[in-house]
């Protein structure tokens, strides 16, 4: 990036306060689109309990089927599924080395199941992450119920912001009308991630989509300037 800096005067008094403005102009370098991107690790925490049976699971399934065609053949996708107990459903790994038919055979197999222990589903996604030795992104998609194991919300806070020390972005999705917001939106807050609701299909794959979207961006899409004046 080139800047360049112009004052609205050419001499300044030294021997009194004045005041100067500085008009600067940017020059940002042309976009290109074609650039390669660093692959990314992507691990998924689906909620499977007996609250998400019918919709809101198909939901939910739908959405990772769609998210499998958006990733590189290099990134690391790894799937994590929960109702009283956690299980991995696709260990985490290459989309080459997987393979994305079988990946989406395994989304759609899974079926509901029992109670809500949120908190295994985590912790078992966050070692999934960590076993690849990369940073990463864990998305937690629940209806928020979690009626068994952790259940405080200040709790999965604190797990989250760990986890984003690691340099791990924990994001969640809301599945239903009637989702608990409160454990999936700490878990946002403390993983530095967005929180996001869902009520059916088309806004489940939009809002996981938007999720992973900022990740598969090819270029860098912000940043910032600090002018510190010395005197």
């Amino acid at each position: 990036m080139h800047i360049n800096a112009v004052l609205d005067l050419d001499v300044v008094a030294l021997e009194e306060d004045d005041s100067v403005t500085v008009m600067l102009e940017f020059a940002a370098p042309e976009q290109v689109q074609d650039a390669e991107r660093s692959p990314h690790t992507a691990v998924i925490v689906l909620d499977r309990s007996g609250s998400m049976a019918g919709e809101r699971l198909a939901s939910a399934k739908g959405a990772l089927t769609s998210l499998i065609d958006r990733l590189d053949d290099s990134d690391h996708f790894g799937l994590v599924v929960f109702d009283d107990e956690a299980q991995v459903a696709v260990p985490t790994n290459t989309v080459d080395a997987l393979g994305r038919p079988a990946v989406k055979h395994v989304i759609a197999a899974i079926g509901p199941g029992g109670t809500t222990d949120l908190s295994s589903g985590y912790l078992r996604g966050l070692q999934e992450v960590r076993r690849v030795g990369t940073a990463g992104t864990l998305l937690v998609l629940s209806d928020g119920h979690a009626n068994t194991g952790i259940t405080d919300p200040s709790v999965f806070r604190q797990m989250a912001a760990g986890a984003a020390a690691e340099a791990i972005t924990t994001s969640s999705v809301g599945i239903g009308l009637d989702y608990d917001d409160l454990i999936l939106s700490e878990m946002a807050i403390g993983g530095t991630g967005n929180h996001s609701f869902a009520e059916e299909a088309d806004s489940a794959a939009a809002a996981v989509a938007g999720e992973i979207a900022g990740l598969l961006s090819k270029t860098v899409q912000a940043g910032s300037l600090l002018i510190k004046p010395t005197q």
